[in-house]
């Protein structure tokens, strides 16, 4: 297997927001510490924030929302708009500057969220 086996057929890249092909790349690219990297993607898929009014609260993965927003932003076409609907409804926003200041459990705001998260995520990694 190759990384062009993993790749998004339109754009030849790894689809790095899919925890299954990241973990095949690093197979693929005999990375070392590949079971460390495979257990903290595996923590993306079921994150979860701790807020005194709701306890914890499982969330999505943010890999895949900073895609989708990513894309939205990036393409503007009417799939990437389509992908973006459901976590737009979700947070009650009608633009991405209202999603991304949305508040989530834990008295933060959704990119807050992510870029916690995504630490996390590196932090568990790299142990």
């Amino acid at each position: 297997m190759n990384l062009s086996a993993i790749s998004s057929k339109s754009f030849g890249e790894p689809t790095w927001f899919i925890p299954a092909a990241t973990i095949d790349a690093a197979s693929v690219l005999d990375v070392p510490n590949k079971s460390t990297i495979a257990a903290a993607i595996g923590v993306s898929t079921i994150h979860s924030t701790v807020s005194p009014s709701v306890g914890v609260q499982a969330n999505a993965s943010p890999p895949k929302e900073v895609q989708s927003v990513r894309n939205y932003i990036a393409h503007r076409g009417k799939g990437a708009a389509a992908r973006m609907s459901p976590l737009m409804s979700m947070h009650g926003a009608s633009n991405v500057l209202q999603l991304l200041d949305s508040p989530v459990a834990g008295g933060i705001r959704l990119f807050e969220s992510w870029v916690f998260d995504l630490l996390d995520m590196a932090d568990f990694a790299t142990r």
